[in-house]
């Protein structure tokens, strides 16, 4: 009974709370910054690049269109953020939702703006 009861307060510990918040700004189809100064970047999905990359060459027409895309799904709402967990460049990688509980993630594939990202969608139950 304690190691269950040890489990039940490591999970409570550990689990991020999601609540919702401000996007201050959009940078391209996946990643934006809270009015805290957090940068998020959406699970599991990809989409174009603003500027080249080591591994990627910069799509600005399809990047800017994914952008704002972006923007209009966001609007002047709150979103609710799921963190679960950082990238490579300290940003938090979330799941967000919008106040009528649909994923960003999902709106940006199923609007064309966005790839499943491969070896990252574990995150997503969705992803089959």
């Amino acid at each position: 009974m304690k190691s269950f009861l040890l489990s039940l307060v490591v999970v409570a510990l550990t689990a991020t709370p999601s609540f919702a918040e401000k996007v201050k700004s959009v940078y391209d189809g996946d990643t934006f910054t809270l009015s805290t100064g957090e940068k998020v970047r959406l699970a599991c999905i990809d989409t174009p690049e603003m500027r080249n990359t080591a591994k990627k060459k910069a799509d600005k027409p399809a990047a800017i269109a994914a952008r704002d895309y972006l923007k209009v799904l966001i609007g002047d709402a709150d979103v609710t953020v799921k963190r679960v967990g950082k990238d490579l460049y300290g940003r938090t990688i979330a799941r967000v939702f919008t106040p009528n509980g649909r994923e960003l993630s999902v709106e940006m594939l199923e609007a064309g703006h966005a790839v499943v990202f491969k070896g990252y969608e574990k995150p997503c139950p969705w992803v089959k």
